[in-house]
């Protein structure tokens, strides 16, 4: 009788976890519906990012046997794994990448504060030159007025940083611009003011907009890529 009754136990279990879709081996036919109830019961457990990447590698491995094998093999592909294993393969490659991300986060954010302890750059000022074909001047200029302050206890020789601009609705008007002071030394505790010049492009949509923006409503994101000081050590 009791041989029965574990027999029984057993044979439920077994059945209870075929009955389970998430446990099934993935089928093509039913692959929408079962993705979809899977979606739903277990929607705690796996993000919308894991269920892409399912579908995605599942649409993969279709494409790949109708490349190499043709539309018939694609048709009755067959898949060796559970929808649960691709599932979990999805979910421990996305945590894989938010851990990475959230390092290189971590770190960014270290070095901006490092940066930010040793200087502070700021752009205080802006025109906007127009080309003069009577003085032989072909080219439009944007000019921004810059201090940079050295904050650390010792001789800044040479520092690299770059700036993106923004509109007062934080849209992006330019990326990119970099600037390089190598020819000056900044002493501890003093600022350093100059102008640079970036050439602006007529055609250019972001480069008419700044060049007719107020300055007061331009947004200036300024990162210190790196800093050089005059014994030698860096910051970067």
């Amino acid at each position: 009788m009791r041989k029965i009754t574990i027999f029984l136990f057993a044979a439920f279990i077994t059945l209870s976890s075929c009955n389970n879709v998430i446990d099934k081996k993935v089928s093509l036919e039913t692959a929408k519906d079962d993705i979809k109830e899977i979606k739903e019961k277990y929607k705690d457990e796996y993000t919308d990012a894991d269920f892409e990447t399912l579908s995605n590698k599942l649409a993969g491995n279709v494409f790949g046997a109708f490349l190499t094998k043709g539309e018939d093999a694609a048709k009755g592909i067959k898949f060796e794994k559970t929808y649960k294993e691709y599932l979990e393969e999805a979910k421990k490659e996305r945590l894989e990448k938010e851990k990475l991300a959230a390092e290189a986060k971590k770190k960014e954010a270290e070095k901006i504060a490092k940066m930010n302890s040793a200087s502070v750059v700021s752009i205080y000022g802006y025109n906007f030159h127009k080309a003069d074909s009577n003085n032989f001047e072909f080219q439009d200029y944007h000019i921004f007025k810059y201090a940079v302050k050295n904050k650390s206890s010792k001789e800044i020789k040479a520092i690299k940083f770059h700036f993106n601009i923004y509109n007062s609705l934080g849209d992006e008007l330019g990326k990119g611009y970099e600037m390089s002071l190598t020819d000056d030394r900044i002493q501890p505790n003093s600022t350093f003011q100059n102008s640079m010049m970036f050439e602006a492009n007529s055609y250019n949509s972001d480069d008419n907009r700044i060049a007719s923006s107020n300055f007061e409503d331009l947004k200036f994101e300024i990162v210190v890529d790196k800093i050089v000081f005059s014994d030698g050590t860096t910051l970067e």
